[in-house]
């Protein structure tokens, strides 16, 4: 969850560049305990393109309540799967 509470990310896999993204989004700031961590502060720095920034095997949904969008990703090969249900109301992802 953000710091305001307004998004909220379900992760799974594994950011090889946390590292790297660290240094970008947090030059100053305390280093991250996990890969994990990066996802929200990159959403928030570069919208529905942060995906193309990340190195790693990874399924993302992050809930902007802000906003009122969830935005889905995986890595470019889905390595880790990704299952989204649309029915009339409502969202499921498994």
């Amino acid at each position: 969850m953000s710091d305001d509470g307004q998004r909220v990310a379900l992760f799974n896999g594994e950011i090889y560049n946390y590292k790297d993204l660290e240094a970008q989004l947090r030059p100053n700031g305390p280093p991250y305990a996990s890969d994990g961590q990066c996802v929200l502060e990159a959403y928030a720095r570069w919208g529905d393109a942060f995906p193309d920034r990340l190195d790693g095997e990874f399924a993302i949904a992050i809930f902007d309540l802000a906003k009122g969008v969830i935005v889905v990703s995986t890595d470019p090969f889905a390595i880790k799967p990704l299952w989204l249900a649309l029915p009339p109301r409502g969202a499921s992802f498994g």
